[in-house]
């Protein structure tokens, strides 16, 4: 299984509260420059730089999902983990009919609650947690308000690495008080997030985020 690394920049100001978060604790932006890409083939390989992604999108919804967005951002996944969602709208198709009764809706302007309602931040208190714990931790290891940081994904062709997003998924790392942590891992020690295995994820790496998880369980 080939490795893409990718060294960039988490800027604080993006998490609750200084900002409105992209989602939970799971999901990041990181900033990177041009050639913040390396990949090799193999463990026994060397990194080799890779341009592949600075163009590259996604085809979601008749749209093209770009995996380098605006200000050279990424949004990154963390693989193995899922943190409640901060905030939330209503989404879903508007129904034609009364749902507990026969007749339409002319009497109730449904689509113009959907769109009142899509404009409002639904906020979930008990996940603002996780996010400002997160935020608390990177500040320990920032400098000018942003943490250097390290984005690894396995991946043998540049499709594995993104889900229908655009979204890269894999591991994070950070370095705090001159040791390198292991995001995903953090969270489930700290029982910010919950465990969220997959097919694409090694054996290796799921047996090693559950073992964590069970012990943060039992304290």
């Amino acid at each position: 299984m080939g490795l893409l690394k990718i060294q960039g920049a988490i800027r604080l100001e993006q998490f609750w509260p200084r900002g409105k978060s992209e989602s939970d604790a799971s999901k990041i932006k990181i900033t990177v420059a041009d050639d913040a890409f390396e990949y090799k083939a193999d463990i026994k390989a060397n990194f080799k730089k890779t341009y592949v992604f600075n163009s590259a999108y996604v085809p979601y919804q008749r749209k093209k999902q770009k995996i380098v967005k605006r200000g050279n951002q990424l949004v990154v996944c963390l693989q193995g983990v899922d943190a409640p969602e901060l905030h939330y709208s209503l989404y879903g198709p508007t129904p034609q009919k009364h749902p507990t009764r026969r007749g339409n809706l002319n009497s109730f302007d449904y689509e113009s609650l959907i769109q009142a309602s899509n404009a409002i931040e639904y906020r979930q208190p008990m996940a603002e947690t996780a996010v400002y714990e997160l935020l608390e931790f990177l500040n320990k290891g920032a400098k000018g308000g942003e943490i250097p940081c390290t984005f690894v994904c396995n991946a043998n062709h540049p499709a594995d690495v993104c889900d229908k997003y655009g979204r890269l998924v894999g591991s994070l790392y950070v370095v705090v008080n001159k040791k390198e942590v292991h995001i995903n891992q953090w969270l489930l020690e700290n029982s910010l997030a919950f465990t969220a295995f997959y097919s694409g994820m090694s054996v290796e790496l799921i047996a090693q985020l559950a073992d964590v998880a069970e012990k943060a369980a039992q304290k």
